[in-house]
């Protein structure tokens, strides 16, 4: 499956009425931005399990990365996880019940998307991955071979 299906989704939750559309497309956005990010760090050489330190270790990959644009990435998957979690667990929460926030959140997760693409042509993936690969080792993560 493709992770951009989870924010078109979320885009085409926020035409719809009610809180529950707006808390599930920022939900979506979040796991289409998450899927997209760690499906790059696959493509570099290290897999990250589905565990609990999923998502920690994807950022940090990104963060370490030395690329600015990558660790860009990393901040704006660390925020929109933190929107995903108010949407998800926090349901007294009215951030959500206006549009705008909602629509922010997808927003930062097409931002994502737009801030990886330069990276999935070969030769700017091969420059990147030996950090991403090294930082993946000092977590302990499994590397492809």
């Amino acid at each position: 499956m493709n992770p951009n299906e989870f924010i078109s989704v979320a885009t085409q939750l926020l035409a719809g009425r009610g809180e529950g559309r707006l808390r599930s497309a920022v939900s979506r956005a979040y796991y289409g931005a998450f899927h997209l990010a760690r499906q790059f760090v696959a493509d570099c050489g290290v897999i990250i399990p589905i565990d609990t330190l999923a998502h920690r270790n994807v950022q940090w990959c990104l963060s370490n990365s030395d690329e600015h644009s990558l660790a860009e990435v990393a901040r704006r998957l660390r925020s929109l996880r933190q929107a995903r979690n108010v949407a998800d667990y926090n349901l007294s929460s009215n951030r959500f019940v206006d549009r705008a926030e909602a629509q922010a959140e997808v927003q930062r997760a097409v931002e994502i998307d737009i801030l990886l693409a330069p990276y999935r042509f070969e030769d700017e993936r091969v420059r990147v991955a030996p950090k991403i690969k090294a930082y993946g080792t000092i977590l302990g993560l499994p590397l492809q071979p």
